[in-house]
């Protein structure tokens, strides 16, 4: 199982993506593995990582949280979607033309 920030996410900004890996690398301390990477040791005990790009989609994603308990998996997401508002630098006005635009009905939508 896993989630991410992509192509398709509200408010993406594909020259923001190395900075957005970057930042989850830094601020969750999980190591990357690839789709086409060997399989190394660590990747038997199961825990989470980070890959770039995912079945042909731009993006980020956050890999094999099946074994996360659920507010581990809410502390995650929490982390990763303040991050990714910060590094896409999303604004009250953003949100508002979302509103606006129809995209989602919810005044009080956040990507968290």
């Amino acid at each position: 199982m896993f989630y991410g920030y992509c192509s398709t996410s509200p408010f993406w900004k594909e020259e923001q993506k190395e900075e957005l890996y970057r930042k989850f690398k830094k601020k969750l301390d999980l190591p990357r593995m690839d789709q086409s990477d060997p399989r190394p040791l660590w990747f038997r005990n199961g825990d989470p990582y980070l890959q770039l790009n995912s079945f042909g989609v731009s993006g980020v994603y956050v890999r094999r949280i099946t074994k996360l308990s659920e507010e581990e998996y809410d502390e995650m997401r929490s982390k990763t979607d303040t991050i990714y508002e910060e590094v896409m630098d999303i604004t009250e006005e953003d949100y508002q033309r979302l509103l606006d635009s129809g995209w989602v009905n919810d005044p009080e939508f956040r990507i968290d």
